[in-house]
């Protein structure tokens, strides 16, 4: 007997087993495919600059909370898993090559601004202190104006998966992945078991964070959330350690370069269905690189991929309890953020499975919105 069988083992997954087994609590997560391999693994892992004092909204408020958790969170893991996710609070350099890029930028950085977010302009003379790679072919690169963030980060997913795995198997959380699930058992109001492709598994509490795979689970139960794939390619290059400084980021594109040296470039956003084949788009994203950074043109491409990401129709993750039953929960539709968001929502997620109140107002999450 479990005191929750989470379905989906991705990082909301993960994330929630970790924070439930802090609490002594007994955890199994289950996977159609291996732990930790989904899209969180193929993700870029940028953690935007966020507030929680001055956040106008919940969801906004959940990205600082998690924003704020991560230092301490990602210290833990590397202690109890010995598997450091290299969490660097590196900060952002946010560009614009067109006027229109520019009033979109100026935008956004109004908004920061407005919610405590710490943002400054800068030069082009000061971009070559702050960014030289960038800055050495600004005649090239159409670099027209720039903005500092100090705040945002970044984290490599790969590691913080196999962190996160490590550290749940360390206090005890079973882990069952390549495993299918068949059919819920259900009494009234509540799930009493599950029925796998490995055995049943009873449990006090249910959780669903299957990301784009969530309504094939939920459909049994006559949920539908049409949570729907989107495909994201990346690239991997290869370049020299050091080469940047900051995470690149131009409207959805972005640059961003790991410990020892591999640089990422990302990405697209594709309705594609579950289609995980990436295409063309690599070398629109290779040929990116080398336009916004001279030395990466030709680098050598170290490898591509594609993960689908969990897109709601309104843009909001969906947190909370399935209507019609009292034990059965959902992290699942984060879209672009489920690294960002794992954090504060496996906290929010855990308080509510406890039944204790959560540290934001979790209305704008509902399912049944």
């Amino acid at each position: 007997m479990y005191d929750c069988v989470i379905l989906g083992g991705g990082i909301m997954g993960l994330s929630l087993a970790y924070e439930l087994a802090q609490r002594d609590k007994k955890v199994v997560v289950v996977d159609h495919r291996e732990i930790g391999r989904q899209t969180s693994w193929a993700a870029s892992g940028i953690i935007p600059a966020t507030s929680v004092e001055r956040a106008p909204d919940p969801y906004a408020k959940l990205c600082g909370i998690s924003a704020r958790l991560y230092p301490e969170w990602t210290a833990r893991l590397t202690q109890e898993s010995g598997i450091s996710p290299e969490y660097e609070a590196v900060g952002g350099i946010h560009v614009a090559r067109s006027a229109g890029e520019l009033i979109s930028l100026e935008f956004n950085v109004q908004q920061m601004r407005d919610d405590g977010i710490e943002i400054e302009r800068l030069s082009l003379e000061a971009l070559h202190e702050y960014e030289p790679a960038l800055a050495a072919t600004l005649g090239t690169n159409g670099v027209t104006a720039a903005y500092w963030v100090p705040d945002e980060a970044q984290i490599r997913p790969p590691r913080l998966m196999k962190s996160l795995r490590a550290a749940c198997a360390s206090r005890g959380v079973t882990l069952w992945g390549e495993t299918e699930v068949l059919e819920f058992v259900r009494e009234e109001q509540r799930l009493t078991a599950v029925m796998t492709s490995r055995g049943e598994l009873r449990s006090d509490a249910f959780c669903v964070t299957a990301g784009a795979w969530t309504d094939d689970l939920l459909r049994p139960l006559h949920v539908a959330l049409d949570i729907q794939p989107w495909r994201g390619q990346l690239v991997l290059l290869a370049a020299r350690p050091g080469l940047l400084r900051h995470v690149v980021n131009e409207g959805p594109n972005y640059i961003l370069q790991r410990r020892d040296g591999q640089v990422i470039v990302g990405s697209t956003m594709e309705e594609v269905g579950y289609d995980e084949r990436t295409d063309a788009s690599i070398e629109q994203l290779r040929a990116y690189a080398g336009k916004m950074i001279g030395q990466l043109a030709g680098a050598e491409m170290l490898h591509c991929w594609a993960g689908l990401r969990p897109h709601s129709n309104d843009g909001f993750p969906y947190v909370g309890s399935v209507p019609g039953f009292d034990n059965c929960f959902v992290a699942a539709g984060h879209h672009r953020a489920g690294i960002t968001l794992a954090p504060g929502t496996a906290r929010v997620l855990t308080q509510l499975i406890l039944n204790e109140a959560t540290d934001v107002d979790m209305l704008p999450f509902q399912l049944s919105r």
